[in-house]
Formats: structure tokens, C-alpha cells, sequence
């Protein structure tokens, strides 16, 4: 091992944005008698089994695993990584931004003792995501760190055979890590009157989920579940399962669409799904029932109010009510960002996805709510009570909910996602009839302006 070399190593599929980052590599300074090597990794199976691959091919003690899209901005990172490592060779890795705790959801950002600094730059705009460590001290110990930038000093290897994807090989990487006794910590990235200025610049187009993320967080929990419990997270306290109900639909086919996306992202013991359709082949419904889904047949005379009900009493008590229209096509783990997101505080009561273009990672706060895609958390449904089946249309039913949820302290949110095409088939005469029934009841019009103006 030659501990005067340092390695960076990328996953590499856009060539452009790999030669500015080697860029900046290449102006940085190097601590005399050092010297430095980039390895890149083209058509890697997946993030673990490229960076096994560059370990092994490398023999330099302190290995810079990185995006293709990070632009080193400090020239003296070197020196800096090699103060940190040296002041403790118990010290495993150095990240640029991460977590205090392991969150029992799996998203680092989600937790409350957030740690490090770096530049987020998209596409229409440049953030800085500012977390804080003491000021006095060079980094801060850290139970995950973002995989933008990962630096080590010894080799372990990347769990290929458990994350054979592009999602949570870093957050599995720290854990083998503490697994084997060492520190994981976030460096600090203040100048020396207290300014952050980030190391790193993380050049994205975008951050959408996508579907497999949720089958690989629930990997993550079951083999970290103790270590998980050990760094503040709590593991045992399972989050409500994910309901989605299928609006009724004619055709069939676009409902086996949706139930063949849903298998692709997550595990069938991760949610409980239910169907209405207005007709199905006896036999087609056994089948379907075998399989653990329920079916509900949908009345003509029937309310979406009073459909939903049904549905909600068939469903196991501690699951979040996901309502999705099976004309919308599943190209992100949308339900895993909505669940997720719910729980970043208790005043959170329904959230859903809209047309639109916005800045990634943004929630904002509604006045209403749409039927396309929306999650209810249970506990706070509960409180507000059944949907009310005077409503015949899913967009009044929602709606009312909407209102008597803010009525009782929640928020309602809603994120913007560009390509996200919904409309309602809501019939006329029904809207027209339900528009008096909710002025009767609420004393005003459904409230349609779009946002209540903060985000978080």
C-alpha cells in the first residue's frame, strides 16, 4: 500500500462533465513527496461494483471515491484530508456533508443533526446546503456521509452483493465502516472567521427518485437494522406501510401497468394494495386475491367518496392512505418521496404531486389538494375523520378532507413535477352538484390557488 498516493476514482458515463471535474483535480495542490491518480469506471454495473473494481486496481492508501459531477473548489483539500486522517487513525472516512445519526428512514438529509457543507448546482440555480459543526473543531463525527464525496484511508469492500444498483452504496459504505470499529466524520468547512465555504461544488440535473430506490432502503434497514439502532435511530418503530388505491377505470390493462411498476421499486411486504374497477373476470380477481391484492368492485350509483371509505376500512389500521389514479404512469418512486416527506415533522397532513416545473427537493405549501397522486398519513386522516360521502367527485372528497385537516393544525403540501400529466374525469354534473354541497358545508368556493407561499 503506498500511503504517499492519493487515488480519485469515478463512475463515469458523461464524459463532459468527467473532464471538468478532472479539471479541477488537476489544480490542486499536493503535499510534497505525494502523488495523485484518477481512475474512471465505464459501463459499471452498478456504483458498488465499479468502486470494487478501482480498489482493487489501486494501490494507494487514501482513496477519494467520487461523482463524476464534483467539482473539487478547494486547491488544498489534500492537506486538509491529510490533517483530518492523521489525527486519528481510527478515522475511516471523510465526508463533505451527511449526518450525526443513521436515520431509521434512510435519508440522511431527513435527520435532525445534519453535518457539513456543500455547493448543490442544478440546472436554474446554485444552492449552498449549510448544516453546522462546531466551529473549533476540524470535522465532526458523522453516522452517514453523502457518496458526492467519500475519502478513506483503508479498503473495505463496496457491498455489491446486497446493493447492485445506484442507490445507498454510500450510506451501506459508512456502515461497514463503523461495523469495523472506525470513524466516519464530515469535515468542517469554515474559514477562519466562521464563513462556510464549501469544499465541493456537486454540478445535477436533477434529483428525482428513481423506482428502485425503495427496494434498496428496505435492504439497507434489514442488514443495518441493529447498527441503525445503535446511532439514534429507531428501527423497531416501523413507518405506516404505503396504501395505494387504484381510481376506478374501465380499462384493466393500465392497472396491471401500474401494479408491474410498483413491483419494480418495492417489496410486496412494504405496502397493501387495493383496486377498484367497475367490472373483472371472476377468475382474473382470484388470481389477484391470491396474490395478496384486494379488489373492490365500484358502484354505479356510487360515490368516490363513499368508494374510498370502503377501501379505508379494508386496510390494515396503521397504513398511509395513498390515493393513485391508474392512468398515471409510475416513473419515479413518487410514493417513497411522499412518505418520506410526511414524516419530516407532525404537522405534516397530506402531500401531492402536480404539473409544473419548480426547484428539485422543494415542497411547498398548499391551499388545496389534487387526486392524482396524494398521500394521506394516517394518524392525521384519522383524526379528521372518513371521506364525506355527500362528495361524488374524488376532487371535492380530497378537498374536503383538505380543509377540515387544516381546520386541525396539519399542512398540506404539494411539489411540483415537470411531465406529470393529470387530469380528472370527474363528471360535470357531479362537479357542479358537489361545488354547491362544499360551499353549503364550508361556506366558500373550493380554494384552487396553488400554493400558501412558504416551502420547505
Amino acid at each position: 500500500m503506498n500511503d504517499k498516493m492519493f487515488c480519485f476514482i469515478a463512475c463515469v458515463n458523461d464524459e463532459d462533465m468527467y473532464k471538468e471535474s478532472l479539471f479541477y483535480i488537476q489544480q490542486l495542490d499536493i503535499p510534497q513527496g505525494f502523488s495523485i491518480e484518477c481512475i474512471a469506471i465505464r459501463n459499471a454495473r452498478f456504483m458498488t461494483s465499479g468502486y470494487n473494481a478501482a480498489m482493487k486496481e489501486s494501490n494507494a492508501k487514501y482513496k477519494i471515491y467520487m461523482h463524476q459531477d464534483v467539482l473539487i473548489l478547494n486547491k488544498r483539500i489534500l492537506f486538509d484530508l491529510l490533517n483530518i486522517f492523521q489525527s486519528d487513525e481510527a478515522i475511516g472516512i471523510v465526508g463533505m456533508a451527511g449526518s450525526a445519526d443513521i436515520p431509521d428512514t434512510s435519508a440522511w438529509w431527513e435527520n435532525e443533526h445534519l453535518l457539513g457543507y456543500a455547493y448543490d448546482c442544478l440546472s436554474s440555480y446554485t444552492r449552498v446546503v449549510n448544516h453546522s459543526i462546531p466551529e473549533q473543531n476540524a470535522f465532526a463525527d458523522a453516522g452517514v456521509v453523502d457518496g458526492l464525496f467519500i475519502a478513506t484511508q483503508y479498503d473495505l469492500p463496496w457491498r455489491e452483493d446486497l446493493f447492485d444498483g445506484w442507490h445507498h452504496y454510500d450510506t451501506s459504505q459508512c456502515c461497514e465502516f463503523l461495523r469495523n470499529n472506525l470513524r466516519v466524520v464530515v469535515a468542517n468547512q469554515l474559514t477562519s472567521d466562521g464563513t462556510p465555504k464549501p469544499w465541493c461544488l456537486h454540478y445535477i440535473e436533477h434529483t428525482v427518485t428513481t423506482v428502485h430506490y425503495e427496494k434498496y432502503r428496505i435492504i439497507f434497514l434489514k442488514e443495518y437494522r441493529e447498527l441503525i439502532k445503535s446511532r439514534g435511530g429507531t428501527p423497531d418503530k416501523e413507518l405506516p406501510g404505503i396504501r395505494v388505491i387504484f381510481l376506478f377505470e374501465n380499462s384493466i390493462d393500465t392497472i396491471w401497468e401500474r401494479m408491474n411498476e410498483i413491483e419494480r421499486y418495492a417489496s410486496k411486504d412494504s405496502y397493501e394494495l387495493i383496486i377498484g374497477v367497475r367490472s373483472i373476470d371472476n377468475k382474473l380477481q382470484q388470481l389477484m386475491e391470491q396474490d395478496g391484492i384486494k379488489v373492490l368492485l365500484t358502484d354505479p350509483q356510487e360515490g368516490s367518496a363513499a368508494f374510498l371509505n370502503r377501501a379505508i376500512k379494508m386496510s390494515k389500521k396503521t397504513n398511509d392512505i395513498m390515493l393513485m389514479n391508474n392512468r398515471i404512469a409510475l416513473t419515479g418512486s413518487i410514493s417513497v418521496a411522499l412518505q418520506s416527506t410526511s414524516y419530516i415533522d407532525d404537522d405534516t397532513g397530506a402531500l401531492y404531486c402536480t404539473e409544473g416545473e419548480t426547484l428539485p427537493d422543494i415542497w411547498q405549501q398548499s391551499n388545496k389538494l389534487e387526486s392524482g397522486f396524494t398521500l394521506f398519513k394516517r394518524t392525521a386522516l384519522d383524526r379528521a375523520g372518513f371521506f364525506d360521502e355527500q362528495f361524488l367527485t374524488i376532487n371535492y372528497a380530497v378537498n374536503d378532507r383538505a380543509i377540515k385537516l387544516k381546520s386541525l393544525g396539519y399542512k398540506i403540501l404539494k411539489r411540483n413535477i415537470p411531465g406529470f400529466a393529470f387530469k380528472s374525469n370527474d363528471c360535470i354534473s357531479d362537479l357542479d352538484a358537489d361545488k354547491i354541497k362544499y360551499n353549503e358545508k364550508w361556506g366558500s368556493a373550493l380554494d384552487t390557488s396553488d400554493s400558501a407561499g412558504d416551502s420547505i
